[in-house]
């Protein structure tokens, strides 16, 4: 709910002044929101800025019953696991 500042009610003014500066700003995300690729990669990029791709830990984390190790090199996997800690991770990069 948008207050005003003196007495705690709703004013015009402050739903104004919240729509102006709706909060802190992820000046990253914002490049990658404008950025000219396509919309599946954008939200792909967003879900692993915010950490929600869904890696093994964390579907474990919601009582899913496979393995948390990597496929591949037998680490815990997870999100910054998936993307560049694996060494097929850090292959295909080096490759792009």
């Amino acid at each position: 709910m948008i207050f005003g500042k003196k007495n705690g009610h709703f004013t015009v003014s402050s739903l104004y002044k919240s729509i102006l500066n709706p909060g802190v700003r992820d000046v990253n995300m914002m490049k990658v929101w404008k950025a000219k690729i396509p919309l599946k990669v954008r939200i792909f990029l967003w879900q692993v800025d915010r950490n929600k791709v869904q890696a093994a830990v964390h579907l474990k984390s919601k009582k899913w019953q496979g393995d948390i190790n990597c496929k591949f090199c037998n680490d815990e996997e997870d999100t910054n696991h998936i993307m560049f800690g694996c060494p097929n991770a850090f292959f295909l990069w080096a490759v792009i």
